[in-house]
């Protein structure tokens, strides 16, 4: 960005370049660099080196540390196993969605991967499924993705790809289904920009893309490891672990990211609008001195 700022100035002050405007109001060479300015820090918004990281692997006690439990008795029904949290719930009507949730956030790109397993599944008689998996959630009007080894009601063992978005205070969800043969396996979610690819890799495979879905470029709030029953009295026993998370930005608070967008986002805005003002004057006054001529 540096770079391209110095050339940006050395032109607008150079004679070579500015000779041309030699009979013209110098406000020209200013609105070259307002706009070059604006190009320049845009690009602050774009994707980075994901310097920060999070290794779950290697530090099993960030499972602790990190992360919080919610849902039914998680005090009984969550445990940590080393590397993996273990779900185990039990063949109850409401039990909803159990797990824990991150107490950091993620901004720009990351990759986040982990592994599954299925130990124990009845089959779900009703409700919209039985898994285990993972959540990333904006908490904000990007709602969040899903992503799940599970089981529908008379359906195929399945990948659940669920996005979901809040609209006029509710949420909406649409699920992807895609055909799952193992009961264990590793998973990595991978951000760039906006598109978020899913792989999955089962028992010795190679990880293979699953789907490439739009995602948003909004700061991930929270992770969540979770298992869910789906509203259906079914028993589920299933282990998310091995979970490692890089990313361009790892916080507990408000991400740098976004702070810099809001103050980039208004001086882009003034720039802009300089810019704009500074076309109107220059063909105002070259159709002005024609005029005179």
């Amino acid at each position: 960005m540096i770079s391209v700022l110095s050339s940006a100035l050395w032109n607008a002050s150079n004679p070579t370049f500015t000779s041309r405007l030699s009979s013209r109001p110098r406000f020209g060479g200013t609105v070259v660099v307002f706009a070059v300015l604006a190009t320049a820090f845009g690009s602050r918004l774009h994707a980075g080196e994901m310097k920060a990281s999070l290794d779950c692997v290697a530090e099993p006690r960030l499972l602790d540390s990190r992360f919080s439990r919610y849902g039914f008795t998680p005090t009984r029904t969550i445990a940590r196993e080393n590397r993996h949290v273990r779900f185990k719930l039990p063949p109850l009507k409401d039990v909803g969605q159990t797990g824990i949730y991150s107490y950091f956030a993620m901004a720009g790109d990351f990759e986040v991967e982990g592994s599954f397993d299925l130990l124990t599944l009845t089959e779900p008689t009703k409700g919209y499924g039985a898994s285990v998996g993972i959540a990333l959630d904006t908490e904000g009007p990007a709602g969040q993705l899903q992503f799940a080894r599970g089981q529908r009601v008379k359906e195929f063992p399945s990948y659940l790809i669920t996005r979901a978005i809040p609209k006029d205070k509710e949420m909406t969800y649409d699920t992807q289904r895609f055909a799952a043969k193992a009961k264990s396996g590793k998973f990595v979610l991978k951000r760039q920009n906006a598109d978020l690819t899913i792989l999955v890799s089962e028992g010795k495979d190679d990880m293979t893309e699953l789907a490439k879905i739009p995602f948003t470029t909004a700061t991930v709030r929270k992770i969540r490891l979770f298992a869910d029953t789906g509203g259906s009295p079914t028993s589920l026993d299933g282990r998310i672990g091995n979970l490692k998370v890089r990313a361009e930005e790892i916080t507990g608070g408000i991400a740098t990211r976004d702070v810099a967008f809001n103050w980039l986002g208004w001086l882009s805005t003034i720039l802009f609008f300089a810019a704009c003002v500074g076309v109107a004057y220059y063909f105002y006054w070259k159709r002005t001195s024609e005029r005179d001529e």
